[in-house]
């Protein structure tokens, strides 16, 4: 199984690095796995399950408001 980086995270979620830091913090995003030293990574598995949910959970886009996965979390 291959696990993603922390960029590879923020491609996926089109959330940027400093912001998922911030979810993972406030237990709010999957948390990672520590692999050699102080590299992180990520199941992929985790995080589209966390997507999904997002996704299931939000309601309707209104054409005023922002969409994305961080108007949730606003």
């Amino acid at each position: 199984m291959a696990y993603w980086t922390i960029g590879e995270v923020a491609e996926f979620t089109k959330i940027s690095e400093s912001s998922i830091r911030r979810l993972v913090r406030s237990q709010k995003f999957p948390a990672s796995h520590k692999l050699i030293g102080r590299r992180r990574v990520w199941n992929p598995a985790d995080v589209r399950a966390w997507a999904d949910a997002i996704l299931e959970t939000a309601p309707p886009s209104e054409p005023s408001k922002p969409s994305g996965f961080l108007s949730k979390f606003r």
